[in-house]
């Protein structure tokens, strides 16, 4: 065997310095290579969980291609909830129509809630409102989801009510709440009458606001009928009490007798209308105040007449207060004949308050209309 041959090669040590330096890179590279992934996927989630993301959805899924059928079925009633579904819908389609359509955020004062508003050109027609997304909600920022959506008008139509108290008013066929009552307990002149425990008609003012047009008004009793509403001016409607028909049926002939016969009497005349006190004596309670003032009414002093005439009478406006007290308007023309001179005509319209006890009706107070 020769010298060469039985010689054993020697291997080649990697030092220690560079196993500890290959080593301590690999590391590294594996520790940025993980801090990148981390940082990548953070920033990704963070851009996502950013609101105008969200906003910018909203608005491209109501907004962009806007039809106001669809927004109003999302909206919430607010301030527009009294007007018609048909006025809103022409309201906004005139108002979008061949304009741009924009959005921008404004501030609520509310740290959890966003706001944006949407103009069409220059004009602002409706919001949204983005909520923080609780379930969705990470531990290192706040995620946000659609929140409220709701309509501005620029309509200022507003109307003013008053009814009777107890009584239901509606708007375009929608139920106001209390919140619009603006105004509580104002006395009819019913209340001046009653007697100590008997409490008169009371009214309480609703006032609204925010109609594209006059709005149809109706008003309900507690027992649902429909009550009496007049326009007192442009924009300002008063509702009665809806009338007792049992009391009207039962008793009209009887107050237009009545009115009559004190007609007669106050027109006192001993050749053409001797009505005496003692025929108008029995509908008046003679414990009132009302029959010592009509049985000591100065009533000789009238004009001279011919022949006089009783004519359009009617009773209405019949009016429970409680099992025992009522009223009644009667109105009716009395007219007096004169030779050579003006026919002297006289509107009477009265309303008299009376008393039930048993089958008898008298009349304790009236107050002229």
């Amino acid at each position: 065997m020769t010298q060469s041959e039985g010689t054993v090669k020697k291997r080649t040590r990697i030092p220690l310095f560079w196993k500890i330096f290959i080593a301590a890179s690999a590391g590294i590279l594996i520790l940025i290579h993980g801090a990148l992934f981390w940082v990548n996927g953070f920033l990704r989630n963070f851009e996502a969980a950013q609101p105008k993301h969200v906003a910018e959805e909203i608005f491209d899924t109501y907004f962009a291609d806007f039809s106001a059928g669809a927004y109003l079925d999302i909206c919430e009633e607010g301030a527009a909830k009294y007007e018609t579904r048909d006025n809103l819908i022409t309201y906004l389609d005139t108002l979008t129509k061949d304009a741009e359509i924009t959005y921008h955020s404004v501030s609520t004062g509310m740290d959890d809630t966003l706001q944006y508003v949407v103009r069409a050109g220059d004009t602002k027609f409706a919001f949204f409102t983005l909520e923080e997304d609780t379930e969705g909600k990470s531990s290192r920022f706040t995620r946000y989801k659609p929140g409220v959506f709701a309509l501005y008008t620029d309509a200022k139509t507003k109307v003013n009510v008053e009814i009777p108290t107890g009584y239901t008013l509606y708007l375009n066929g929608v139920e106001v709440t209390e919140e619009y009552i603006v105004e509580k307990g104002i006395e009819t002149p019913s209340c001046a009458h009653m007697p100590s425990g008997v409490n008169g008609t009371t009214l309480e003012n609703y006032r609204v606001a925010g109609f594209i047009q006059m709005p149809s008004v109706e008003v309900l009793s507690p027992n649902g009928q429909q009550a009496p509403v007049e326009e007192v001016k442009k924009g300002s409607y008063r509702a009665s009490v809806v009338p007792d028909q049992q009391l009207a049926d039962q008793y009209s002939d009887w107050f237009i007798e009545a009115a009559t016969k004190y007609a007669i009497y106050m027109q006192y005349d001993s050749k053409v209308a001797a009505m005496r006190f003692s025929s108008v004596a029995p509908y008046f309670d003679p414990d009132s105040k009302l029959y010592e003032d009509i049985r000591t009414v100065e009533n000789g002093f009238v004009i001279e007449y011919e022949r006089y005439e009783i004519k359009d009478e009617k009773a209405s406006h019949f009016i429970r207060y409680n099992d025992d007290i009522f009223s009644c308007r009667v109105t009716l023309t009395h007219v007096l004949y004169r030779r050579g001179m003006d026919d002297y005509v006289d509107h009477l319209d009265i309303t008299f308050y009376a008393r039930e006890n048993g089958d008898q009706i008298l009349i304790y107070d009236m107050d002229s209309n």
